[in-house]
């Protein structure tokens, strides 16, 4: 059986901890920073998240958010 979750469940998280699963060994700021990066330079990325309400302003990333993160750069 093919199972189409992904390994790291799909649910809130702080943009620290979603930086940090995709950048495990650089400092928090560091994966922060790279993580802003990747979904700037995603213009799909950006405007789908933007469509559902994201802000780069935002303490935290929602599931749908998570979701469509997860789609654009594959699970961290």
């Amino acid at each position: 059986m093919i199972n189409d979750e992904p390994e790291v469940p799909v649910t809130f998280y702080s943009k620290q901890k979603l930086a940090m699963l995709y950048n495990p060994d650089v400092k928090m700021e560091t994966a922060r920073r790279k993580l802003r990066g990747w979904i700037k330079r995603n213009k799909d990325l950006e405007e789908e998240l933007s469509r559902i309400g994201y802000s780069d302003r935002s303490k935290i990333f929602t599931p749908p958010e998570v979701r469509i993160i997860f789609r654009y750069l594959g699970d961290p």
